[in-house]
């Protein structure tokens, strides 16, 4: 994410704090310094208010959902979802008096009155709390105050509390699901001796397919051996095994290198040519340098160059016909970016007019701040993405984040201010996420299952809530606290699920790449009756993507070990289970009655995307997630010129017409999810031993397979009709 200049962080300091002699200390990512803020400083507090009869909002959020109950569809405005689960009237009272008693500014009640803001002067919070707040620096540069010690809810309101925000809690910042594809991106820092097979500390960065069906990327570094980095490569070699065949790779251009961000190592990148499609492996690199020393490395995981993906791409693959992508004023949808993630107007006009979408007349609204002369590739990616699918559904660009560097907002605060709009938009797309067991730690205790509360309210108003399944494969592998290092929590070894994905009120998407290799066989050897798919006139077809598979991460999916497995899905697991698959992993590693997720997938690799100016590659379930968000967006705008309602939670539905209709999804055969993305960190794995291997029907690394359009815009109005 970006971080934040120096300059600008001292001037801040300069205006917002007073110096005060602090011990330093460390939480999470965060470091206090020796700064405390002003008392006069505005401190703003989320207070969820207990709510009641959650039962029946359970209750009520099945029969809205289920395309079998008599109330399908029936969504509820915000006062009978108010008066369904708000608490009693003289809770509110209480806790409004509570704080306006101890000085509180302002204090508004959410739609639904069940959510407070108050604002203090720092001061008065302190002593309303009795704690001392502290300036907390995360490793990024962002600053929140927060208290030191764990607060206790005040006596007189604390039966009628159930979280307050922004007090103790240490929010990661939200880690985005895209891949890191930019081709100017700096290697990943790295500790370790060797990745591989390699010499003179070769270790590889990247090897991924650039948007070029015949060509791959490769990245590595090499210790300078010296004070200086000043050598330049006079010659390289590339060998690869495809088909139990070596064969020599031509280069396309110099090697390029620079000093390294790490101290005392050369990054260098180059392209490489392949065969297109095919998997190749043993991927050996050898370099040769000016001043007489050479390193080399062999590359462990197999590799594949695949071709770029543009909007007709998709619009052919899931059968979605031009006809079918009209909008309309009456709804909208929307991405919701987190952590200074802008998108670029301008960016977003060279897309439509270069990809020959015709969305530049369509509306975007902005919700919370954006940059536009500081553009992020997810953000750019978001809105790209899920305008190539539906360009005439107006678009709301959802900024999350706090009027000061103070404040680090998340996915709640989000879900607490859309469950507040009166015309909210009706398909959301979320890239963001973070490994479930450490939701509560972080953000506060109870955070994961009032979030799970706020998703079934949304629902019951008829959105639809999109989430990307993460880009670390099923153990959620990577950089704690938003990932965890190994697949080993319990000692013999469990995965990590995913959040919100793994929550069975979201609906959570993975990530495939077309190809024509899309068999079992294709990946058989030669010995073994394998056929060359790439080049046998095979149909494109779609592989769930991972490093197994050729690409440099891996798509998320698994079981909740945290949230029971919904009925809408109860079939398609028992099946997906029985099926007996010897790559499946051990039991212990996964709880088999939990939620299991992804619940279906889109293209998640080599997406043509606006940056700047200029058109790259980008990778990521946060691919997906939008495409499928326009999809969605598709199937309401016909349902509503059909005078039907939207879809809201598509879950029951869309398992309903998988089992009933099984051509409505197209199946995904090949792939698993054991891996994460492409690392060199000694202490962080790339593997789990056994994931989550892709089969007929239903399966916890595609889900039930990608969508095809017409077909399920067909079940879709059926359904309606039915009720």
């Amino acid at each position: 994410m970006t971080t934040r200049d120096i300059t600008t962080v001292s001037l801040a300091l300069c205006c917002l704090f007073f110096s005060a002699v602090l011990a330093t200390a460390s939480i999470g990512e965060y470091t206090r310094l020796d700064v405390h803020p002003h008392p006069q400083f505005k401190k703003t507090i989320i207070i969820a208010l207990k709510q009641q009869n959650l039962d029946l909002l359970e209750e009520m959020f099945w029969a809205v959902s289920d395309p079998t109950s008599e109330h399908y569809a029936q969504y509820l405005t915000h006062e009978k979802i108010a008066s369904l689960i708000a608490p009693p009237q003289s809770s509110i009272n209480t806790v409004k008096k509570w704080l306006l008693e101890n000085g509180a500014l302002s204090v508004e009640l959410g739609a639904t009155r069940d959510v407070m803001t108050a604002t203090f002067n720092l001061v008065d919070l302190e002593a309303a709390l009795d704690v001392r707040f502290h300036l907390y620096e995360h490793h990024s540069g962002r600053h929140i105050a927060r208290a030191a010690e764990l607060h206790t809810v005040p006596e007189a309101i604390r039966d009628h509390v159930d979280i307050m925000h922004r007090v103790y809690d240490f929010p990661p910042l939200m880690k985005s699901r895209r891949a890191n594809s930019s081709p100017d991106s700096e290697p990943a820092p790295s500790s370790t001796d060797e990745v591989s097979d390699a010499t003179n500390g070769f270790l590889f960065s990247r090897v991924m397919s650039r948007g070029n069906a015949q060509e791959v990327e490769v990245g590595f570094t090499v210790p300078c051996f010296g004070s200086s980095c000043n050598k330049n490569v006079n010659d390289v070699n590339v060998t690869y095994v495809y088909r139990d065949q070596l064969k020599f790779a031509d280069t396309t251009g110099p090697v390029k290198c620079a000093q390294s961000s790490q101290a005392g190592k050369l990054s260098c990148v180059f392209t490489v040519v392949v065969v297109p499609f095919q998997f190749i492996t043993d991927l050996h690199v050898a370099v040769y340098f000016d001043d007489a020393s050479s390193a080399s490395g062999t590359y462990p995981f197999p590799v594949v160059a695949t071709a770029p993906i543009v909007p007709q791409t998709l619009l052919e693959r899931y059968n979605i016909n031009e006809l079918y992508r009209s909008g309309t004023s009456k709804f909208s949808q929307c991405v919701v970016e987190f952590e200074q993630q802008y998108y670029s107007p301008s960016d977003l006009t060279l897309f439509f007019d270069q990809m020959g979408v015709d969305g530049t007349e369509t509306p975007v609204t902005v919700i919370g701040e954006n940059d536009a002369s500081n553009p992020g590739g997810e953000a750019n990616l978001d809105i790209q993405w899920m305008f190539a699918i539906a360009p005439k559904v107006p678009m709301v660009f959802w900024s999350i984040k706090a009027n000061s560097t103070l404040e680090i907002d998340d996915i709640l605060t989000w879900a607490y201010a859309i469950g507040n709009m009166t015309n909210p938009p009706l398909v959301n797309s979320l890239s963001y996420g973070m490994t479930a067991r450490n939701v509560d730690a972080y953000l506060g205790q109870g955070y994961l299952k009032r979030s799970d509360i706020e998703f079934q309210k949304l629902a019951l108003g008829g959105l639809t809530i999109i989430i990307a399944d993460g880009d670390n494969g099923a153990g959620d592998l990577g950089e704690e606290p938003m990932l965890t290092p190994s697949c080993k929590t319990n000692g013999r070894g469990k995965f990590n699920p995913d959040w919100p994905s793994q929550s069975p009120y979201v609906t959570a998407i993975g990530s495939t790449y077309l190809t024509p290799v899309a068999e079992p066989i294709c990946y058989f050897p030669p010995s073994q009756g394998g056929i060359d798919c790439a080049q046998s006139g095979l149909p494109f077809g779609e592989v769930s993507i991972s490093l197994d598979n050729g690409l440099f991460w891996s798509t998320g999916g698994g079981f909740s070990d945290r949230s029971p497995q919904p009925s809408y899905q109860a079939d398609a697991v028992k099946s997906y289970l029985s099926s007996k698959n010897p790559e499946m992993p051990p039991s212990y590693m996964y709880n088999a009655g939990g939620r299991a997720y992804p619940d279906f997938s889109t293209v998640g690799h080599n997406l043509i995307t606006s940056l700047n100016g200029e058109f790259i590659p980008i990778d990521g379930t946060s691919a997906s997630a939008p495409i499928a968000g326009g999809i969605i967006s598709l199937l309401n705008t016909a349902l509503f010129y059909g005078g039907m309602k939207p879809l809201g939670f598509i879950n029951p539905l869309f398992y309903k017409i998988a089992a009933e209709v099984p051509e409505s999804f197209n199946d995904v055969v090949v792939g698993n999810n054991r891996c994460s993305a492409f690392t060199n960190s000694p202490v962080i794995e790339n593997c789990c031993e056994k994931g989550f291997p892709a089969v007929v029907g239903f399966d916890a690394v595609s889900g039930l397979g990608t969508p095809n359009f017409e077909i399920l815009l067909r079940e879709v109005i059926n359904a309606q009709k039915k009720n």
